[in-house]
């Protein structure tokens, strides 16, 4: 992949049961040390307690951690205060009101919104209506947001138009076969730097 398409952000999904995407936390060392020499690490949870989340940041010492499941407030500044590490948190654009979305990025890095789908926390390659995530963006702002869900090629440039997002994530959209495709995430890339948000 040419260096001048490579992503700002590089996120690996860590010890998250039925996730095919999942790396053992002792998989995940080599990778996020050989990532953090040309981007910014995230690792991907949905563990929230507090002595998962701490070792989390003291082995893998990532940029960020991105905790993909359901936090109060609460929880959210309790965890900022053990990691000593960003943190990303989710927000459900359907199931998150704007208010409940803004006291989430009140004790977060920045929020993500994913889709909501019955029985997930995101991560599920759906679209949502990103009508009510631009709500979101502009109620937190200036608190960065991540776009997420169902992101590809494809739809991103309307995507970014839409919700005005600081970062967007992709995943499935860029697989072929289950597999991250170099070709798509490159192409990817370059469509998100074109469209002048990257």
């Amino acid at each position: 992949m040419d260096y001048a398409a490579a992503a700002d952000y590089i996120g690996f999904v860590v010890e998250v049961a039925g996730s095919r995407r999942s790396v053992a936390v002792e998989e995940a060392v080599p990778l996020f040390r050989h990532a953090s020499e040309f981007a910014k690490t995230v690792a991907v949870v949905k563990n929230a307690e507090s002595t998962f989340i701490n070792s989390i940041a003291q082995l893998l010492r990532p940029d960020f951690i991105q905790l993909h499941t359901r936090a109060t407030p609460e929880q959210l500044a309790a965890l900022s205060d053990i990691s000593g590490t960003g943190l990303i948190a989710l927000v459900m654009p359907g199931n998150d009101d704007v208010q409940s979305a803004r006291q989430i990025s009140r004790v977060c890095d920045m929020v993500v919104a994913d889709t909501a789908v019955s029985g997930e926390s995101g991560g599920t390659g759906k679209v949502h209506d990103w009508s009510i995530t631009r709500r979101i963006r502009d109620a937190i702002y200036p608190r960065p947001l991540m776009l997420s869900g169902g992101l590809n090629e494809e739809n991103v440039d309307d995507a970014i138009r839409t919700v005005v997002p600081a970062a967007v994530d992709v995943s499935s959209g860029v697989e072929e076969n289950g597999m991250k495709s170099l070709r798509k995430v490159d192409r990817f890339i370059r469509k998100v730097r074109g469209i002048g948000y990257a």
